[in-house]
């Protein structure tokens, strides 16, 4: 009998009794899938401020009471300052959106050209530089679900902002806008209500909703927030010192995160923490299984080495049919684990409304999340299965046809 039918009827004969390896990589495996895709969603928000640019980037904030508003001057003094390359003043104010079905409050604002926000769907490649009559929105809103937020792509929005014409009386101005993007709401830089504008909307509305002219309102009340890219990254400590000595309020992206849920992190940690027990539990359990069905077959090996199998041969065999084995278990794990997070990201939703902003409508595991798992099965099964292989050919073909 050739060797890879010996391989393939030993494989089908020992399936059933291997059903406690598969149940383990079905649950561990799936559990370990949906967890690391959870914490994993994150990363994907938090990519852009690990590129070389973010570490050159500083963030100037008014800071309330304790630091100088950005005002056109200041602006002008930071430009000068050694180790400067650029400044990109940001500029916001508040607005209600409405569309077709609901209602919300957004906040209006201009972009960064270096921190752009992750488009997850829009009506062209480039969404950026936005024209004076369009609006990216982000992918959850206030009483407004992602796959509703999505499907406002390509429409028209009413936009209102209150004109104030002195202190207490106004009206109110609405202007419509073309959705012509949705970023991921996990992108939370900016804030997780942010709507991004051209700069020239975002500085006539911010005018309006103060009630003076643009000039006297970069004079007087200054921007929202302001971004300084450094020359090189070494700069950056050297920025942040001549920074608070003027009064300013900076801190280095860097040092800035977005604002990750509670239950992602958990996730992360819980991923990682189970892929190794993952890893551990599967090596034993193989181990212990795979020892016991060689105990068992000490005859039928004796066997085959007294017919003139060689070690080697009997070796490849075995070795072969632990692969299968764990390319079944692989296979378990995959499809347990795509299914567990389909079922998890509503059950997630459900049970902590707050992580909707941060959670795609669907969060499938990635190529890297299977690969990583898939591989821990694969080796851990096979790693496995090597110890109690090793002390099976380890015996003599008489001494194991007289054991029995």
């Amino acid at each position: 009998m050739k060797l890879s039918s010996l391989v393939l009827k030993n494989a089908k004969a020992f399936r059933a009794k291997s059903m406690t390896l598969y149940r383990l990589a079905l649950l561990l495996g799936g559990l370990v899938t949906f967890l690391l895709t959870l914490g994993g969603v994150s990363t994907q928000s938090t990519g852009t401020l690990a590129s070389s640019m973010a570490l050159r980037t500083i963030e100037l904030q008014p800071n309330g009471n304790s630091a100088k508003d950005l005002t056109s001057v200041v602006l002008n003094e930071v430009s000068k300052l050694p180790g400067v390359q650029g400044v990109y003043p940001v500029i916001s104010s508040q607005a209600a959106v409405k569309t077709r079905s609901a209602g919300f409050v957004m906040y209006p604002t201009s972009r960064v050209p270096m921190l752009d926000p992750p488009i997850i769907k829009s009506i062209r490649k480039h969404v950026f530089p936005l024209q004076s009559g369009e609006i990216v929105l982000p992918s959850f809103a206030p009483g407004a679900s992602e796959p509703s937020m999505l499907s406002l792509v390509g429409t028209t929005v009413a936009v209102s902002i209150a004109h104030q014409v002195e202190p207490g009386v106004g009206n109110i101005e609405t202007k419509s806008m073309k959705v012509v993007g949705i970023y991921s709401g996990s992108w939370q830089l900016q804030g997780h209500e942010a709507a991004f504008v051209s700069t020239s909307v975002a500085l006539q509305w911010a005018a309006l909703t103060s009630g003076t002219s643009l000039q006297r309102l970069l004079a007087t009340q200054g921007y929202t927030s302001v971004y300084l890219l450094a020359k090189n990254s070494n700069d950056v400590n050297i920025l942040l010192g001549d920074l608070e000595q003027r009064g300013l309020y900076a801190t280095s992206l860097v040092g800035s995160q977005v604002n990750e849920p509670g239950v992602l992190k958990l996730a992360n940690l819980l991923g990682k923490v189970l892929a190794i027990i993952l890893a551990t539990v599967l090596f034993a359990v193989t181990a212990a299984l795979l020892g016991t069905q060689l105990r068992g077959r000490t005859r039928e090996l004796s066997t085959l080495r007294a017919l003139g199998y060689s070690t080697s041969e009997l070796s490849c065999i075995l070795v072969s049919e632990f692969a299968i084995r764990a390319l079944e278990c692989t296979v378990l794990a995959t499809v347990a684990g795509v299914a567990t997070t389909v079922v998890g990201n509503f059950l997630v939703r459900y049970l902590d409304p707050s992580i909707q902003s941060s959670l795609p409508y669907i969060a499938l595991p990635s190529a890297v999340t299977v690969l990583v798992v898939g591989s821990i099965v694969s080796v851990a099964t096979v790693l496995g299965g090597l110890l109690p292989l090793r002390r099976s050919l380890a015996l003599e073909p008489v001494d194991g046809l007289r054991d029995l």
